[in-house]
């Protein structure tokens, strides 16, 4: 599989957007609402600097000469699988949204066990040959997924309670320091901008916030990654195990551990 490594693209019906275009438009978006007196900038001004929502957007894309890999999410910010009171809260409306592009999209192979605690039931993971028609589909999800989060940041009451706060605030901070470590765009950014600048640009624009919200190391969270010399353990899983098939089902409900969803060794 040959590697693409030239400038991004996210393709539309009229052409194609550049990557980097992108994420510039997203800034731009960021900083003018930042600027308008209403209520949807101090939502987004409070999740920016307090952290006190517990929802965050991302959207990851990955291009490949024949395959073409993508991961779009609302990545919850305490693992639904476990807190069912939160993923009802934040995603059980939001279901007939994933299931939608779930039908367009099928699931995208092998995700590990580690990996799957940081999304949710509506995540689109897949891989397909380029087309025209699976890029413009795939832009109808990113807007769709965008304006999903904004309305959900424009609803959602500020949170008061200090340890809830608190809690929230160091649940940011081990999402942001697995993503450091192990997220999969490495290889590309090194090959792209060499290994320093990409470090940087992961620790300080797409992940930023690990020096302000916290001081604990990738081993204080993720201790099974220790090796016997104190270093971490370069595998991607440790746990072994990977979903090859989606683990949820369409109500939204994990399923992964059933036995029979395609969990295999990583």
């Amino acid at each position: 599989m040959k590697l693409i490594i030239g400038d991004l693209v996210l393709s539309t019906v009229s052409g194609t957007i550049p990557l980097s275009g992108l994420i510039c438009m997203h800034a731009f978006f960021c900083w003018f609402v930042s600027t308008r007196n209403n209520r949807l900038s101090f939502f987004l001004a409070l999740n920016l600097r307090f952290y006190s929502y517990k929802l965050e957007f991302i959207t990851d894309m990955l291009r490949f000469l024949e395959l073409s890999t993508h991961c779009r999410d609302l990545n919850p910010l305490h693992n639904v699988i476990d807190q069912r009171d939160y993923k009802e809260k934040y995603f059980k409306r939001l279901i007939p949204l994933g299931l939608k592009y779930s039908k367009l999209f099928p699931w995208g192979g092998k995700l590990t066990s580690e990996s799957l605690k940081f999304f949710s039931p509506i995540v689109i993971w897949t891989k397909f040959p380029p087309s025209q028609d699976s890029y413009y589909a795939l832009y109808s999800a990113f807007t769709e997924y965008y304006k999903a989060w904004l309305e959900l940041i424009d609803q959602a009451p500020e949170e008061i309670d200090a340890s809830h706060i608190t809690c929230n605030r160091e649940a940011q901070h081990k999402y942001l320091t697995w993503r450091e470590e192990k997220d999969p765009g490495h290889g590309i950014l090194k090959r792209l901008i060499g290994e320093r600048l990409a470090k940087d640009l992961v620790r300080n624009f797409l992940f930023n916030g690990l020096d302000e919200l916290g001081s604990k190391g990738f081993l204080d969270y993720f201790p099974e990654y220790r090796r016997e010399d104190g270093s971490i353990n370069e595998k991607r899983s440790i746990i072994g195990k990977s979903f090859e098939n989606r683990p949820w089902d369409a109500r939204g409900e994990f399923i992964g551990g059933n036995g029979g969803n395609g969990v295999v060794p990583s």
